[in-house]
């Protein structure tokens, strides 16, 4: 905001004779020139912007505010790569859920028949788990042209963990359906996507939850956003939306991790209403 301030001081002074004397000739004083405008103040220079506006790391959220909570600093390389081994051994025991499921399900279904149908689609197929571990065993193998490339930085690290969470979120409703916790989707409505809500849901996202259930009930995973010297603040980013899918408000909600279990659950800065449908999830 540019302020302009006028100052600017008037004088002025009136002499009269007390007794005037019609025998004296009045006294002709100067005139005083005309007085110069002042010379135009350079507008002031703007105030530098503050240390930290809206981080541009949080340009593609839904909402303008914190990209983690107060008191919380940007994840380490130190703590990515502690997530890296999270996500393997989560693909790992979601992919022995699913084996138990289907041979659950394959035992209820009454025999032989289910069961060889269960190992025939599971030999032509590598299981997603395993397919998982493939996929991010080879990101993580560094090139050998360089030894800067052999050195993992908080970069590449991020970027496996991004596919690795991609594995995860398809296990966990491969997971869900088995188990049937996806909420009844009412007719015409589009098939379902954790990451929007346009009708009625069901979620226990509350404190004293260990990460696997947080990510159950969510159905999808969660991101570290910032780190503390105890805890780990997660973020994950929900779509609210109507049927029709006309207009979207984002919600992000974090979970403050200590040794994995959640001290506190909470809802970050307030969403922007945005008409059109919530945008894809990557």
């Amino acid at each position: 905001m540019f302020r302009a301030t006028l100052c600017g001081c008037i004088a002025l002074t009136l002499i009269s004779s007390s007794v005037a004397s019609a025998q004296r000739a009045p006294v002709r004083r100067p005139v005083p020139p005309p007085a110069r405008p002042a010379p135009a103040r350079p507008a002031p220079t703007p105030a530098p912007p503050r240390a930290n506006p809206v981080d541009r790391a949080n340009a593609d959220r839904p909402d303008s505010g914190p990209p983690r909570p107060e008191g919380f600093k940007p994840i380490t390389l130190e703590t990515a790569r502690k997530e890296t081994a999270r996500l393997r051994a989560a693909i790992e025991k979601l992919g022995e859920r699913i084996k138990a499921r289907k041979a659950e399900k394959a035992a209820a279904a009454g025999g032989a028949g289910a069961a060889a149908a269960d190992e025939g689609q599971a030999a032509k197929s590598e299981p997603a788990a395993q397919k998982a571990s493939a996929e991010s065993a080879k990101e993580a193998t560094p090139s050998k042209s360089s030894a800067e490339e052999k050195k993992p930085t908080l970069a590449s690290v991020e970027r496996e963990n991004k596919t690795l969470r991609r594995q995860v979120d398809k296990l966990l409703l491969e997971v869900a359906a088995l188990e049937g916790t996806i909420p009844a989707r009412g007719a015409g409505l589009p098939p379902y996507d954790p990451h929007i809500i346009d009708s009625p849901t069901n979620a226990d996202f509350c404190p004293q939850k260990t990460m696997e259930q947080l990510e159950d009930t969510m159905r999808f995973t969660g991101v570290p956003v910032g780190e503390s010297p105890d805890q780990i603040a997660y973020e994950w980013t929900i779509y609210l939306t109507n049927d029709k899918r006309t207009k979207h408000v984002g919600h992000r909600v974090w979970a403050l991790m200590k040794d994995g279990i959640s001290t506190n659950t909470m809802e970050a800065a307030p969403g922007i209403v945005k008409d059109g449908p919530p945008p894809k999830t990557p």
